[in-house]
């Protein structure tokens, strides 16, 4: 069967808030953050008030462009640890999609404080889902050696 090329244009929701504007100067458990979110979209919000957690899809807007091609990559780049395809490690990808689960802890107007993202800012934010745990949490999910 072949597999068709697809593509697709995505609009932004908002972008994320933060002192952070450079990659490098990320800490690998991120920083506390403001999701701000495109006003039209501010009924959006009505009722995740109600979760502790939410997801965030943002697209890595300052992705090298170099390293959208690798795909094989030591992880976290670690060279003393075997390298991975891209799809095994959670660092950069094909498609700059970045997916991360952060603590709410304010939501007020079109802000949505978070904790520990590790989105520098300016970034855009595609999507927010809530965090279901009976959902999001696979029972007996397993790990690869290296990766503990």
């Amino acid at each position: 069967m072949e597999i068709k090329n697809f593509s697709y244009n995505l609009n932004s929701i908002g972008q994320i808030v933060n002192s952070v504007k450079k990659i490098q100067d990320m800490p690998t458990a991120g920083v506390s953050s403001k999701i701000e979110i495109h006003t039209n979209l501010n009924d959006g919000l009505i009722g995740l008030e109600g979760y502790s957690h939410i997801i965030v899809l943002g697209f890595l807007h300052k992705m090298p462009k170099q390293n959208l091609n690798e795909l094989k990559i030591f992880p976290s780049g670690d060279n003393e640890l075997p390298k991975q395809g891209i799809f095994a490690l959670r660092g950069q990808r094909t498609n700059p999609i970045s997916f991360n689960v952060c603590k709410i802890n304010k939501i007020a107007g079109e802000f949505i404080e978070v904790e520990k993202i590790d989105l520098v800012s300016g970034t855009p934010v595609l999507d927010l889902k809530p965090y279901l745990p009976y959902y999001d949490t696979p029972n007996n999910a397993t790990i690869p050696n290296w990766a503990q």
